[in-house]
């Protein structure tokens, strides 16, 4: 049993040996539950997100029948992986419920109170614009006990608070997403790190949650937790394992000045956030957590040189942190293109062979209207996820190679459509380009109007954005 666990007390042998395992997606926790054979189990799911959207019976049947061979290495190469994936971040649980390791769920998506009248119908429709069956929804879920419990797919499934969960009799699975602590920092008003670590490790106390398996997903693809939290998933582990460790404590002292720093930076004072970030440095020169955080800082306030030497240190502890010099490259690709370029080079030098330095260097090349470089980046990476399968399609379009264009489309908006955490409106400028290919070249008023509308509806946080909507306005003939 877990140090956690041996603290509330557990009257109950572990029926599994103990393990808290980190991860960079959620999706590989079934994974560790299908080596350690987990069957009919109860999970607390402390996530921003719920990962438990539909999968089709034909994967769920090639998933089982792998796990029935002891085949799991097979499914791990069909994570997360686009078109041929058995599940992914989104959809992982589901797959467990639906192999039998899983019979219950707790949701926590959020550290503040969920006790009153309007939080039962807040979110029945949350869940129901989630795509789950509406008719599901509106007959199952109600207050029972002071939860909101009902069931989403046959499976009962509880949303609350860490500390209203009831007392278990077995062991539970902990299942926790790092983003749950980005949200959570963020939520008005605004937290510290060290505030929200201190809230859950109360609440799991109050809780008295006992577990025997931990998972803890980082989530930095996709920009779920940005790459400057990822050492919460070391801290939440390390509270975990020792709960009774004051915050206080010498092994808490990086943590404790980086969250001094993320607050500091969080309210304007870049220059005191520098301070503190360097404080750490001092007590541990190869803290790589400080070392990306003041690379991001220097890139913020335009000293790429000084930004430079703290990524490449930051890589060179944790590999990580080399996807953090491409996405350094990318703040800084519109104001310093050889800047940009001399992060990417060093992207690659550290991580050769590197997808996100080279949809980065395909992004830079595709601003400047360099198409075709932009092509060869973006084809280097394809990887069947969305993103790269929809800003290959742009590209063709940009080229007025509409055939390839529209091949790419159609399969990105199929994976969309099937996706658990992408919507359509992710991609504003595929949209705008369908638009005015079917109004100018395909001839398709219908088709054309269909994304010309998706684009419309999208929020217009820029003023490119802005701009595009009122050319759509002025210039296209259907409004």
């Amino acid at each position: 049993m877990s140090s956690f666990a041996a603290l509330v007390g557990c009257d109950r042998a572990p029926t599994l040996p103990t393990d808290i395992s980190l991860m960079d997606e959620h999706s590989r926790a079934f994974l560790v539950w299908a080596a350690k054979g987990v069957k009919g189990r109860t999970v607390i799911h402390i996530d921003a997100h719920d990962d438990y959207r539909f999968i089709d019976d034909e994967k769920i049947r090639e998933t089982q029948s792998l796990l029935e061979r002891k085949q799991t290495e097979l499914i791990g190469k069909r994570l997360d992986s686009g078109a041929d994936e058995l599940m992914n971040m989104g959809n992982y649980l589901y797959a467990a419920y639906r192999t039998g390791m899983i019979t219950e769920i707790y949701w926590i998506y959020t550290s503040e109170s969920m006790k009153n009248d309007r939080m039962l119908p807040w979110v029945k429709e949350m869940l129901m614009a989630k795509g789950y069956p509406r008719e599901e929804i509106q007959n199952t879920f109600g207050l029972r006990n002071g939860l909101i419990k009902g069931t989403i797919y046959g499976i009962p499934f509880t949303v609350c608070v860490l500390e209203d969960l009831p007392t278990f009799r077995d062991p539970v699975l902990l299942d926790i997403d790092i983003d749950f602590f980005v949200n959570d920092i963020r939520q008005a008003p605004p937290k510290t790190l060290v505030s929200s670590i201190k809230k859950f490790r109360e609440d799991m106390l109050k809780a008295k949650l006992k577990f025997d398996i931990a998972t803890i997903a980082f989530s930095l693809n996709l920009d779920f937790t940005p790459l400057e939290y990822k050492h919460l998933g070391y801290a939440v582990k390390r509270l975990l394992e020792n709960p009774s460790e004051e915050l206080t404590s010498e092994g808490w002292k990086s943590f404790m000045l980086l969250s001094e720093a993320d607050m500091h930076y969080r309210n304007g004072q870049v220059q005191t956030s520098i301070d503190t970030l360097l404080k750490v440095l001092r007590a541990n020169p190869a803290d790589s957590a400080a070392h990306y955080y003041l690379a991001y800082l220097h890139t913020l306030s335009g000293q790429y040189k000084s930004a430079l030497p703290h990524a490449v240190e930051a890589a060179k502890e944790d590999q990580d942190y080399s996807r953090g010099l491409a996405h350094l490259a990318n703040l800084i690709s519109e104001k310093d293109y050889n800047a940009a370029m001399t992060f990417l080079n060093k992207a690659e030098e550290m991580a050769p062979g590197s997808s996100h330095a080279a949809k980065v260097r395909g992004d830079i090349y595709f601003n400047q209207g360099l198409y075709q470089k932009a092509l060869e980046q973006y084809l280097r990476v394809n990887d069947g996820s969305v993103a790269i399968i929809m800003y290959i399609g742009d590209t063709y379009m940009m080229m007025r190679d509409y055939r390839n264009a529209l091949q790419y489309y159609r399969s990105g908006i199929e994976l969309i459509e099937r996706s658990a955490f992408m919507k359509t409106a992710d991609f504003s400028l595929s949209l705008l380009l369908l638009g005015k290919y079917y109004e100018h070249i395909g001839k398709d008023r219908s088709a054309a109007k269909k994304y010309y509308d998706l684009f419309l509806n999208i929020p217009r946080n820029s003023e490119e954005q802005k701009a595009a909507y009122a050319e759509v306005r002025k210039k296209s003939r259907l409004y």
